[in-house]
């Protein structure tokens, strides 16, 4: 009675199959199935019924809190195999190979980080996502990521990884650990790659997540083609495994033949290998148990075991079946062991891996993948907690920002005074860091607007802002265009009356629901490093350098990217320039001292290099009464800087060249009259404050409020044109014809009272102009 549905379903899915460049090969493509092992075959007749249910079931644990009968699960043949998460490293070794030992047969050590081995384990460094690493414009910094990737797993012993992505994402379907790239020749390209990696070196790959209708329904052709372009290659090129998707179940399959699945991917692909279940429930199970998979991923092995043995017994899993399931994970075993079934305990170690090297300075080897790894462990801990991999995920979290949409250029603000920024918060917690990044650049006033537990959102009061300039940041959420109607609505409608800049932490979706006029920043992952990045391009700090790894709406499609412009400074870590942050830690003991010397009662010390900010300290007090202590927003009046970093240290280099002296007059290196009554100061009296010269430089009539107020008028103008070349700022420049007037009346300062210090403009106005006459 099942025939004729079976025949209906697979000529249906046959005749959506598009005509492409990829066909079916005629060979076996799965590398474990080309092995002819009678070890095998003798060892599943052999095997009891309890072995081989055991085979089929692989424990998978996101906590420490599992039974402590694990070790005789595996011992007595009831477990295939164990994917730990959430583990210390140390216990992860430890746990893993006294499992290697309890047993005679090799297990499936399973991974399902998608990045890094970091991801897998509690104590170490947090490393990005691998929908943030796509975000990342360098196709050659994830190639290295993905070499050390496969790396790790041989040195762990991993031996199954769910990495390669199969199926495209959308707005439902979306997750932070995601992995994708589209268009689907992107797609296939990045999964093809982990594929080829994985499996050169023994670890089974294991594609996640096969996504579309099991059997024939009205729209069953369109979600099937939308597999064809990636999965048809991957399977050709011999995917070990495909970890089938739960939207697969969502309908009965009790009224279809028992064990369709490994009969639909045979006849539609030639393909038999690895067909991996993960059952959220019992039903799930029974469902998967039914449509044929081969192998169960599970946090309640038991359960699983238990319904496979109904199963046996009612018919569902025939002696058969069971034997070529069980021989089928035997295979793969033996193939990630190198082509033998002997036992853990028996084995040769094989040759080390290559060197792997995360940091240039400190080369880390691992150990052979068949040894144990407690004896290598601290070269393991070593390696996994080298500093190189947190700044390795700092710069990757900063790389992934996007600036996904700035029709309008309002990224960055060119003039922020007069700006009245209010950003809007929708979250469950503050911006902390994007805050206190903000408020290096600007004032603001700040809202959070609390998300609430299943996902509500506040609508905006439009005319509450609408004379603001508004930053929305929204967080982890997920727009749904009904239940957010009134939200989404409200920030549209701000956007008509003032410019809206969005920045989305989360589901990249969301900004297809927004005006395409609007400022889109997107960041996958919220931390410190994604805020503080997004926030200094919002304000000119840095150029945006992320990339849109998938087409979101017709004007935010795969790859766009768009990079603002650096107005201000950025901020940065030391390293970042080539400096050590050891070497500025002195600073606080050099503001301590000055501070007890009574030099100074506080003070702010701000060290940049190339654009960037890599230190910022507020010391002391505003006064010697120590009543309001010095914060890093003070301003302070920063003046006469260019006297000690220009041209003292020119002034420096001359003296070095023996071009002057300290007690050389200034008739001797000015072109003076003789009795010129400055002649007869020396250089030392300039420098050090003590020629007697007034203090301000006699410009006065260059400094009226009206001087400014024109475009162009005798002393300036707000363009670089004919004799208004002198650069003063960036929109504002002195007539060349005044400079020697300046001069001129400097010259005619008489000194009064030499000897007596008094800060003057004049005396390093005159020594500039010295130096300038001996090449400086």
């Amino acid at each position: 009675c099942f025939v004729l549905p079976l025949f209906a379903a697979l000529v249906f899915l046959s005749g959506c199959r598009p005509v492409g460049p990829w066909t079916v090969g005629a060979g076996e493509s799965v590398p474990f199935l080309r092995l002819q092992l009678q070890s095998v075959d003798s060892l599943v007749l052999e095997m009891s019924l309890e072995e081989k249910i055991g085979q089929l079931v692989v424990f998978r644990s996101d906590s420490a809190v599992w039974a402590a009968g694990l070790w005789q699960d595996v011992e007595e043949g009831r477990l295939g195999g164990v994917l730990l998460e959430g583990l210390p490293l140390e216990d992860y070794v430890r746990v893993t190979d006294s499992l290697r030992l309890a047993t005679d047969l090799p297990l499936f050590f399973g991974t399902g980080a998608r990045t890094s081995l970091h991801e897998q384990f509690s104590d170490l460094t947090a490393f990005p996502t691998a929908a943030t690493l796509a975000a990342v414009d360098s196709s050659e910094l994830r190639q290295r990521l993905l070499r050390q990737y496969v790396r790790q797993c041989q040195g762990l012993g991993i031996n199954l990884s769910f990495a390669p992505a199969v199926a495209p994402v959308d707005a439902k379907t979306f997750r932070p650990e995601s992995s994708f790239e589209g268009p689907d020749s992107a797609r296939l390209n990045t999964a093809m790659q982990y594929l080829l990696a994985l499996q050169a070196e023994g670890v089974l790959a294991i594609g996640d997540a096969f996504r579309g209708p099991l059997l024939p329904e009205p729209d069953t052709c369109g979600l099937v083609d939308s597999l064809f372009p990636v999965l048809t290659p991957l399977l050709e090129t011999g995917l070990s495994g495909v970890l089938l998707d739960p939207v697969l179940l969502k309908d009965s399959l009790k009224s279809f033949p028992q064990g369709i699945l490994p009969h639909l991917f045979q006849l539609h692909w030639n393909y038999r290998g690895l067909l991996i279940a993960q059952p959220a429930n019992r039903a799930e199970a029974e469902d998967w148990i039914y449509a044929g998979a081969d192998l169960f991923l599970t946090d309640r092995p038991e359960e699983v075991r238990r319904l496979l043995r109904e199963a046996f017994r009612k018919g569902w899993l025939s002696k058969t079946v069971l034997n070529e399931k069980v021989r089928k994970v035997l295979l793969a075993k033996s193939w990630a062991e190198g082509g033998n079934l002997l036992p853990y305990k028996f084995k040769k170690r094989r040759d080390g891996l290559p060197v792997l090297q995360v940091s240039r300075r400190v080369p880390r080897s691992f150990p052979p993948p068949s040894a144990m790894r407690a004896p290598y462990l601290e070269t393991l801990k070593e390696y996994f907690h080298d500093p190189a991999w947190g700044l390795l995920a700092r710069i990757l979290y900063e790389r992934s920002v996007i600036l996904a949409n700035n029709p309008a250029g309002a990224v960055p603000f060119q003039m922020l005074r007069g700006k009245d920024f209010h950003l809007l918060q929708f979250s469950k917690s503050h911006f902390q860091s994007f805050k206190r990044t903000v408020a290096k650049y600007a004032t603001f006033t700040s809202y959070l607007f609390p998300v609430g537990e299943g996902g509500e959102l506040e609508a905006l009061q439009v005319n509450n802002f609408k004379w603001t300039t508004p930053i929305v940041l929204l967080d982890g959420v997920t727009l749904d265009a009904r239940q957010h109607a009134a939200f989404i609505e409200s920030v549209n409608k701000l956007h008509l009356k003032t410019p809206v800049v969005l920045v989305n932490f989360g589901n990249p979706f969301n900004l297809a629901h927004f005006d395409s006029t609007m400022t889109f920043i997107q960041c996958f992952e919220r931390n410190p490093h994604t805020e503080q990045v997004a926030a200094q391009i919002i304000f000119g700090g840095r150029r945006a350098v992320g990339r849109l790894p998938l087409t979101v709406g017709p004007s935010l499609l795969f790859g766009k990217k768009e990079s603002g412009e650096k107005l201000r400074l950025a901020f940065a870590h030391p390293e970042d320039v080539g400096m050590a942050s050891e070497r500025l830690s002195s600073m606080e003991a050099i503001a301590a001292s000055a501070m007890a010397a009574r030099a100074m009662p506080g003070c702010q010390v701000v060290v940049a290099k190339d654009g960037k900010v890599v230190y910022s300290r507020a010391f002391g007090y505003l006064t010697y009464a120590e009543e309001q202590p010095v914060e890093l927003t003070d301003v302070y009046d920063l003046a006469s800087v260019t006297k000690v970093a220009a041209t003292t240290l020119v002034a420096m280099h001359l003296f070095e060249q023996g071009k002057w002296h300290p007690d050389d007059r200034l008739q001797a290196h000015l072109p003076l009259t003789e009795n010129a009554a400055i002649g007869m100061l020396t250089l030392r009296e300039l420098m050090t404050h003590s020629s007697g010269l007034q203090s301000f430089m006699p410009i006065g009539r260059y400094l009226s409020r009206s001087a400014c107020r024109a475009d162009c008028q005798r002393f300036y103008c707000t363009q670089r044109q004919g004799p208004f070349h002198v650069p003063l700022s960036d929109h504002l420049f002195f007539n060349v014809h005044y400079q020697d007037s300046i001069k001129h009346d400097a010259l005619q300062v008489r000194p009064r009272r030499r000897g007596f210090y008094r800060y003057s403009d004049v005396n390093f106005f005159l020594l500039q102009w010295a130096l300038e006459q001996e090449g400086g």
